[in-house]
Formats: C-alpha cells, structure tokens, sequence
C-alpha cells in the first residue's frame, strides 16, 4: 500500500512493528517518497515518532487486533482512533481496511450450513473480529464520523475458494473529523 499511494504522488510515512518487515519494504520500495518507521502502537508514547499531521491515515488489517489483542496493549480501539485523529490535518480522512466481522467465521462453515453464519455473528462462541455496531460505537466515542462503508467481496478464480464470494471479505471504512 505504501509503494501505491507513493505512486499516486503522497509523500508516505509506513508504519509496522516488525523490523523485518521494514527492512523488506525498505530493500524492495525505498524512494524518496516513502519513509519507513518500526513502532507497534501498543501504548500513547509511541506516537511520538510523528512530527507533522497526515491528509490520510490507511490502516489494513490493524484495526481488529484493537478489540481483541493477542497480547497485552495500553491501547483501546477508542484511544487509537482519538490518537491518530490528532495525527489528522484539518480535513484529513481516515481509512481503515479490515476483515469483514464474518470473514474469521467463514473457515468454519461450509456450503451446506450457511446458516451458521448468522447464529456466530450474534452469540459468539470464537471471538475474533468486532461486529459493525462495536465498529460504530468506537468510532462516535472517538468523535469521528464514518462517512463511507464498503463491503468488498472476494473476486479470484480460485475454485477451492468460490464459495467466499458469497460473502464480504473486506470492511472498509472512511472516517472523518466532526
């Protein structure tokens, strides 16, 4: 995503907390228009590391682990957002692309009990990705808005994996400043 928006004439600022995974960006999209930074986010200090407000903030695949952590964080899925929101320029935007809170669900079902799908999303036995209401809800208590929603679906031509096309893989979020 960095090399894409790079491309698109942003000046980036890509952020993981793996030091290998910097480096990889690093030896393979290393330009002028792409600064790499390790931080995990994990606690408020480590938004420390940015000196300028961004236009746009992306986040793929990182906002989930807010609500339910692997390991122990002093953030929330509020405090994020409030933290990155202060990160924001006056009209800066927010995106955040997710796995879609059936997505986790889907490796347990199969073609001839979908209707498991729905019982899952309302009473959960495995907890793995919010729902659209604890989605929203941070977001208000964050005092941002979402102003656009999109569910994207799986396009491949991989037949072992036609049945997710039934379904939506990706959440995608715009949020803005109130």
């Amino acid at each position: 995503y960095s090399d894409f928006f790079s491309k698109k004439g942003g000046k980036v600022t890509a952020v993981d907390p793996s030091e290998k995974y910097i480096s990889i960006a690093n030896k393979h999209f290393s330009n002028n228009e792409i600064t790499f930074k390790i931080a995990s986010f994990e606690k408020e200090s480590d938004f420390n590391i940015f000196e300028k407000k961004f236009d746009v903030i992306f986040l793929s695949d990182v906002f989930l682990y807010y609500f339910e952590p692997y390991k122990k964080m002093d953030l929330n899925p509020e405090l994020l957002l409030i933290k990155l929101k202060s990160l924001l320029s006056k009209n800066g935007k927010i995106y955040i692309m997710d796995p879609h809170g059936v997505f986790h669900l889907q490796s347990w079902l199969n073609k001839d009990n979908p209707i498991l799908l729905a019982l899952e999303y309302a009473n959960r036995k495995y907890r793995v990705t919010p729902n659209l209401e604890e989605v929203s809800r941070v977001v208000e208590s964050a005092n941002l808005c979402i102003t656009k929603i999109r569910e994207l679906k799986y396009k491949g031509k991989d037949i072992d994996k036609q049945f997710y096309s039934e379904f939506p893989f990706w959440w995608f979020f715009e949020l803005s400043q109130k």
